[in-house]
């Protein structure tokens, strides 16, 4: 059986070549979300640089009960910061706005970020306090 993804770009930014409509409000992005649950979607793809979409996620999963997998991404890197504590405070930011105790597949969104952090892959393989 093939199992679809979710993006949900959408669901936090005005985000698409061909939107006419925006970014759908709270309850219109819970309708989305319930849409995919009871199709047979169980994973959805994030990021915590998609504005509100983890927030979203999380309350929907609150109040619905329905529980998807995570993808989620790894925001722009704060180059002022030690690594170790960055990493854990973003990976701590999105499972707080998504309600959750752990997230399935964690992405580095940006390239660059690994061309121009090449500790980044060490410090990732360290485990979240």
């Amino acid at each position: 059986m093939q199992e679809l993804i979710l993006g949900t770009a959408q669901l936090g930014l005005l985000y698409g070549v061909n939107n006419k409509k925006g970014k759908p409000n709270k309850e219109e992005s819970f309708k989305i979300l319930e849409y995919a649950y009871n199709n047979g979607i169980r994973i959805l793809d994030t990021a915590s640089g998609y504005g509100e979409s983890e927030k979203i996620i999380g309350e929907y999963s609150d109040l619905s009960g329905n529980q998807f997998e995570i993808i989620t991404k790894l925001g722009s890197i704060d180059e002022s910061r030690e690594m170790l504590s960055f990493l854990n405070q973003q990976i701590n930011n999105s499972l707080y706005n998504l309600g959750k105790k752990c997230i399935e597949i964690y992405l580095i969104h940006n390239f660059n970020d690994l061309i121009y952090n090449k500790n980044l892959i060490n410090e990732s393989r360290c485990p979240i306090i």
